[in-house]
This record gives C-alpha cells, structure tokens and sequence, in this order.
C-alpha cells in the first residue's frame, strides 16, 4: 500500500464515522424508548380519562400507585374525584421523564412521568383550554397515577363519605368484623348493589345443622362459609389457635377470606357448584377469596384502622394456610400453595378489584 497525504485523512475518519453511526444507532435506540414511554403514559391518563367519564371511578382508584391507595381510602377517593374538575378528553402535551419526589408520600419516584395536558372548557359562556400537570410512576409493572390529594385533605374527604346517603348502620359487636362489614356494605352501595349481610356462628357442639345440612363435626372443617345460609361457622378452638399463632389479625384475615366467599356468592359467582367449563375451579375461587380479603385489607390500612404489623400477620396465617407439596389443586379443600396464596393477597391488596378479576358495577 502506497501512502500519499490524501490517505491519512481517510484513515482517521473511518473510526470517526463509526462512532458517529454508532451513536447514531444509540440515539435512536434512545428516542425510540423514550417515545414508547411516552405513548405508554398517554395511554393511560386516556384510560383514567375515559373511566371517570362514564363514572368508573372505583375501577380508577384501583390504576392509582399502591403508596397513594394505602394513605388515601377507597371511599375519601371518590369523594375527591366527585369534587374535581377532572377533564373528560384531554390532550397530553408533553411526557417529561424524571426522578420525583411525591408531597403526599414524601417518597422519591426514580421513574416518574410528568404529564402535561390539556382541554377545552366553558367558562362563562366562553370556550378557553385549560391545562394542568398529571403525575405518573411506574411501578415496575406499568404506569401508575399519583392524583394530587394532600394528606390534610383526607380526614375531610371521608367526613364526606360518612354524610353521603346509606351511612353504615353495625350489625355485629367486634370491631374488626364491623370493618369488613362497612368496607362491604359501601362498595356495594356505591355500585348500586344490594348487599345482604352474612353471619358469623361459632359452633361449640358437636354438631350443627346449617343451611347445608348438618356438619356432624365442625372442628374437623374448623371453618367455613355456607352459601345457603350466609353464614360462617368456626372452631372457637381455630380461632384461638389463629390468634395464638399470629395474633388478633390474623384471625380477622380468616374471616376476611370467607367474606370473600361471601362476596363471591352475592355477584354471582358460582362457589356452590364450582369447576364449570367457563367458570373458576375451586382453587381459583379459594385464591378470589384470598384477593377480595386483600382489598378489605388495604382499605383497613388506609383509614388507619389497622398498621403494617396487621398486614404482615395477614400475610403470616395465609402462608401457614398454604397447601401442603404434593396436594392435588384440583382436589376439594385445595387453596393454593402459600405462594400462589401470598400473590393472590399482594394482587386485591396493590391493584383491587383489577387484581381480583372482579366487577361490582351490576350486570347490564
């Protein structure tokens, strides 16, 4: 090879020109994921945007972040979402990617989105476009909203719910069982549901006769919800063991899943006959309930009704609970194994009724 002037250019350029494809290559790389962030967190400020709009705010607050849902309850969410100017159609502007620290939680958010939107409103006759910023974080799985709720407004949004119509009036004396009850109660009565009450019997004979038929000894079941009746009966024993084990919430966990079989039975879900081509197997229905417990759960978290201590004895008595290796899941009695139960709760207690796979609002 013969060197000339002319050569020594070229050769210094070559390196330079693959850098600047590769960096070429890597800007787009870059721009290409910062535009699907972008469309992911569009997408969802149009999803809450279209829910509000038709009224669906329960199933709004179930796409909220985990940290708002368990300082803001269910109920004080709806009061707030009622007493905003939400828009119904709004423009997103701009996504601006950045870590956040969030007022409410004090907690700072490495992958948070702020949301610059927009819409048309009338005022006073006039048509002007408004704006406001959203905020979303991602919570390792998808974007989730941060409403702009202040912790000082709390204790006033809920001073709202106790004065809407349908108060909750108790039918039981144990505090933990009027939690559930009132939980229950206004979540079907804000979906404009009738909610019957169940039951709860210990059983201290031998045997019981129950609505579906007589249970000859109940410390062999030591628990259980009977659909014809609406009734739960236990062991005073199991309880007492319950609660020796993992104290006084872990008991209220156990009701909290039967509760939930109770819940099952009211929106129609078939517990009675389960295992039909298109319906939940009796595994599936023992994991719903484990679920529905979760929502009771968090909402009892969020009204200060309970602390983490609780939740984590939630936890506790359902891994306990957890069937043993080898267990047929098709078998009666089959729950889950402890971790499918485990997920099962953290699914009702993160995203409710989402996570649950159910609907409240009535069939049409």
């Amino acid at each position: 090879m013969v060197l000339t002037r002319t050569s020594f250019p070229v050769l210094r350029l070559l390196p330079l020109l693959a850098l600047a494809i590769a960096l070429g290559g890597a800007t787009g790389a870059v721009a290409r994921e910062s535009d699907a962030r972008s469309g992911e967190v569009a997408a969802a400020v149009t999803d809450i945007a279209r829910l509000l709009e038709v009224g669906e705010t329960s199933d709004v607050y179930d796409r909220v972040h985990p940290d708002v849902r368990n300082q803001v309850p269910r109920r004080a969410f709806v009061s707030w979402v009622t007493g905003s100017d939400i828009p119904a159609d709004p423009v997103v502007r701009q996504v601006t990617s950045m870590a956040w620290t969030s007022p409410l939680t004090g907690i700072t958010y490495p992958q948070a989105a702020l949301v610059d939107i927009s819409w048309n409103a009338v005022r006073d006759g006039v048509t002007i476009e408004e704006s406001e910023t959203w905020v979303f974080v991602h919570d390792g799985e998808r974007w989730r909203w941060f409403p702009d709720i202040t912790a000082a407004s709390i204790a006033s949004l809920l001073a709202i719910e106790e004065d809407t119509p349908g108060a909750y009036l108790p039918s039981f004396r144990q505090a933990a069982y009027i939690r559930l009850d009132r939980f229950w109660q206004g979540e079907f009565f804000a979906a404009g549901r009738q909610y019957i009450p169940l039951e709860i019997r210990p059983v201290t004979a031998d045997a019981v006769d129950t609505g579906c038929g007589t249970i000859p000894d109940v410390r062999q079941i030591a628990i259980f919800y009977c659909v014809y009746d609406a009734t739960v009966y236990f062991d005073p024993a199991f309880r007492d063991d319950v609660t020796g084990q993992v104290g006084g919430y872990g008991w209220t966990m156990v009701i909290a899943h039967e509760w939930g079989h109770h819940i099952q039975a009211q929106l129609g879900i078939d517990i009675a006959a389960p295992a039909q081509e298109e319906g939940l197997s009796p595994m599936e229905l023992e994991l719903q309930a484990d679920c529905l417990a979760a929502i009771a759960t968090q909402d009892a978290l969020a009204r200060g009704d309970i602390g983490q201590d609780e939740v984590e004895a939630a936890i506790a008595i359902i891994t306990l609970g957890g069937d043993a290796s080898g267990t047929n899941p098709d078998g009666p009695g089959a729950h889950g194994t402890a971790a499918e139960r485990v997920a099962a709760f953290e699914a009702g207690f993160e995203s409710g009724f989402i996570g649950c796979g159910v609907d409240l609002d009535p069939p049409a």
